[in-house]
């Protein structure tokens, strides 16, 4: 690997472009092994020192231009690879006790990304990406993240006004026990500063003496994305059993997919009714965090997931996100 020194000088020989070339595609050919294996080590090499040395070669333009419009009989393209990988393993920015070497693979990642980013011909590809977006949004409003934040500010010009009109019909039903509301309050504030989708409670239009059911109804219908806030308390209440078939149900009459993410307010938590585990279980679930930036985080990031999932080709992400 010391061979990769040839390319990060400031100048390079023309003789010199084709080995440097090489190399690169080498490492990028290696970078698409090594992200599959559950120790992200392939030949005693781990991930972050192969993402460390592309991010070198990255330093010259005929570098980058030769691995992202390189063709192959690979799914998915250069760029979305990339993106994919971030994807994969930005949990790891997250969690401090995430291994070390998986926090420097990430953020080399982020500065592989970042050199992309600085050319426009490939911001589309990476707009198109939605769950990446969401992801770089989030990253960037976070401290010490500047790659991140530089990043969404390379892309602000290719977000159509598409993705922001499908914000704007978009609606969020909270559906919640009465014991838990203190929670609730404090996840709707932190989801409100990370989305603009419009976000209905019951308790910002309905009073306790109210016919709740009559105010719900119509809320579900035609809310797009459905957040239970699981708890000991809510498998106990008949009425969220109610409102989470009535979702359900919903969604499949009017043959329009909802979105159903799960979010547990108890450490450790664990369906109590059966009603719980058969509906709710199969649907995406956020496990409980003392920090609530986290959890809103995680929950973004499955809203804007596509329904055809970008990471098939990367299982580690369920451990990871």
């Amino acid at each position: 690997m010391a061979l990769i020194s040839v390319t990060v000088s400031d100048e390079q020989p023309e003789e010199n472009k084709e080995f440097i070339i090489w190399v690169s595609r080498t490492l990028y050919g290696l970078c698409k092994i090594t992200i599959y294996e559950d120790d992200l080590r392939y030949n005693g090499c781990h991930l972050s020192e192969l993402l460390e040395l592309l991010h070198q070669a990255f330093a010259n333009t005929y570098v980058v231009k030769d691995i992202l419009s390189s063709e192959s009989n690979d799914e998915v393209k250069p760029v979305a690879f990339f993106a994919q990988c971030l994807l994969s393993i930005y949990g790891a920015l997250l969690d401090k006790e995430v291994d070390d070497l998986e926090k420097r693979a990430a953020k080399y990642l982020l500065k592989i990304l970042l050199q992309i980013s600085n050319y426009h011909e490939y911001h589309k590809e990476l707009t198109e990406i939605n769950q990446f977006c969401v992801i770089i949004e989030g990253l960037s409003k976070r401290p010490k993240q500047d790659d991140a934040k530089r990043i969404w500010s390379n892309l602000q010009g290719e977000i159509s006004s598409n993705q922001l009109k499908k914000e704007k019909s978009s609606m969020i039903y909270i559906s919640y026990d009465r014991s838990d509301e203190k929670f609730c309050e404090s996840f709707i504030g932190e989801l409100r500063k990370r989305t603009s989708i419009p976000v209905w409670v019951d308790f910002e239009h309905v009073e306790s003496w109210d016919d709740m059911w009559e105010y719900v109804l119509p809320v579900i219908q035609s809310a797009t994305v459905i957040i239970p806030i699981l708890s000991t308390a809510y498998g106990e209440n008949t009425d969220k059993f109610q409102e989470v078939s009535y979702a359900i149900g919903t969604s499949k009459s009017q043959d329009k997919s909802k979105k159903l993410i799960a979010v547990t307010t108890e450490p450790d938590f664990s369906f109590n009714r059966a009603w719980m585990e058969d509906l709710i279980g199969e649907h995406n679930l956020v496990p409980f965090d003392n920090n609530t930036d986290n959890v809103v985080f995680k929950v973004c990031a499955q809203i804007i997931h596509s329904k055809k999932p970008l990471m098939k080709c990367f299982p580690r992400i369920t451990k990871r996100s």
